[in-house]
C-alpha cells in the first residue's frame, strides 16, 4: 500500500474522529485470480494497516466470500459487475441490519 493511500486512510480516521461519526471500513472481495500480483507479504502489509487505524473492518475479502460471489459476480480483477455488487450490497444491508 502506497503512502497516499495510508494518508487517505487516516485522513478518514480523523475525519470521523472530529465528527463523533462512526465509520466501519468495508474491506470488498477482490477476485481470486487477483492473488497472481498481490503477494502474501503486500497482502498482510495491508491487512495489519487496516486493523491498526483503529476503524471497524468489515472484511469482505474472504475465500468464503469470493465462492459465493463467483467469477460471474465480476466485472475485472478488483471490481464487481452489477450482478455481483447486488449481491454484495445485500450481504452488507444484512451484517449492517444486524
Amino acid at each position: 500500500m502506497d503512502a497516499p493511500t495510508r494518508q487517505i486512510l487516516l485522513d478518514i480516521k480523523i475525519s470521523c474522529d472530529q465528527a463523533h461519526t462512526t465509520c466501519i471500513l468495508l474491506n470488498l472481495p477482490l477476485h481470486e485470480q487477483s492473488y497472481q500480483y498481490i503477494s502474501a507479504a503486500e497482502e498482510a502489509i495491508y491487512q495489519d494497516f487496516l486493523h491498526g487505524i483503529g476503524l471497524p473492518v468489515w472484511d469482505f475479502n474472504t475465500s468464503a466470500c469470493r465462492a459465493a460471489l463467483g467469477d460471474a459476480s465480476y466485472f475485472n480483477l478488483n471490481h464487481l459487475n452489477a450482478a455481483g455488487a447486488e449481491k454484495f450490497s445485500t450481504w452488507v444491508a444484512a451484517v449492517y441490519a444486524r
